[in-house]
């Protein structure tokens, strides 16, 4: 006969059972042996058939990462297997796949259970359908790139368009002589000069409100044409160095987030460094690709700074791609971006 005691547990394990059947967050929980094929599922609650279309009894004994595919990014793997190494909770966002290979998106709590020795002996995961959530985030994305666009469209077609017509006219003006004055001359030459540089900014405006997408095979090509804009427009001369990203097969997301953190600090240096040049460099290696930025201008506070919009926005990009940014800087010492990128191995 079961003790009281018994009763009373089994009683409050089916009563845990039946609620979290109503629940639309799904509970896993696994043991800690993280060795390959990874942790094993010991408890799944009922309603994770919704979310995944596998059964809790079916997923009894297998390993979480029946749930991954070909788009789950390995960044955010890995930054789970480091926070459960070192016994630390972690909330991640993940692309999983159903049974029957419909993608869907989680928000994943997943923390360490130790019972009595100190060391995990279980994973407890929370998951979150955030599936909706991210198509409206990626709607909005998209529709903001589809005004964005249109300005962009305006600047470089229609103000850069106008100012590099009138530059026209001032070089036709003053290449035909007609009698001007020599201060009349200087006045329309500093005026052509003016135009010019003008129109290279519009330039560089229009591609910075609006940047094209950008694949792995792309990236050298689109820092080359950053380089050129920003040269033209600001006038800093701007050199790139670029090893060829291919070998990793970088994927588009990667790319475009490598090449948006390029694009914030060249342009900040630019605009507010005084440099007389940039430079800007992508290593790719075996284990790490490597994004820099440096100029050689008047530096900065960067205890006063570093919280800055644009610094901000860096890093958080450096963060959705599972990369860290670093930045060196000092008063009259330059500047330097670094964005660090580990490649999983496979």
């Amino acid at each position: 006969m079961p003790t009281s005691e018994q009763q009373t547990d089994a009683q409050e394990l089916l009563l845990l059972r039946t609620a979290l059947q109503y629940l639309d967050d799904v509970l896993l929980i696994t043991d800690a042996d993280v060795a390959s094929p990874g942790p094993r599922i010991v408890f799944a609650s009922a309603n994770v058939e919704r979310l995944t279309g596998y059964t809790a009894h079916e997923l009894i004994g297998r390993s979480p990462r029946i749930f991954q595919g070909r788009g789950t990014d390995r960044g955010t793997l890995d930054r789970i297997r480091s926070s459960l190494a070192s016994g630390t909770a972690v909330r991640e966002d993940l692309l999983n796949y159903t049974r029957d290979g419909r993608e869907y998106w989680v928000e994943i709590l997943i923390a360490p259970i130790a019972v009595d020795t100190g060391s995990p002996t279980h994973y407890v995961s929370v998951q979150r359908d955030i599936t909706e959530r991210r198509r409206l985030h990626r709607a909005t994305l998209e529709a903001a790139a589809h005004e964005r666009g249109a300005i962009a469209r305006d600047i470089h077609d229609g103000l850069a368009q106008d100012l590099a017509g009138m530059a026209l006219s001032l070089s036709a003006v003053l290449a035909s002589g007609g009698g001007l004055e020599p201060d009349a001359r200087v006045a329309l030459e500093s005026v052509r000069s003016r135009a010019q540089a003008a129109c290279g900014a519009a330039r560089a405006l229009a591609y910075s409100v609006a940047p094209r997408d950008i694949s792995g095979a792309d990236l050298p090509d689109a820092l080359h044409e950053l380089a050129r804009s920003v040269t033209q427009g600001y006038g800093v001369p701007v050199t790139v160095e670029c090893d060829d990203p291919s070998s990793q097969h970088m994927g588009n997301e990667v790319a475009g987030e490598l090449f948006l953190v390029a694009q914030e600090a060249t342009l900040n240096a630019a605009r507010h460094s005084h440099a007389a040049r940039i430079a800007i460099s992508l290593h790719v290696a075996a284990d790490e690709i490597h994004l820099r930025v440096a100029d050689d201008g008047q530096g900065f506070d960067v205890r006063r700074r570093s919280s800055g919009l644009g610094m901000a926005s860096m890093r958080a990009r450096a963060r959705s791609v599972g990369g860290a940014l670093s930045t060196r800087t000092g008063i009259g010492a330059g500047t330097t971006v670094d964005l660090i990128l580990p490649v999983a191995s496979d």
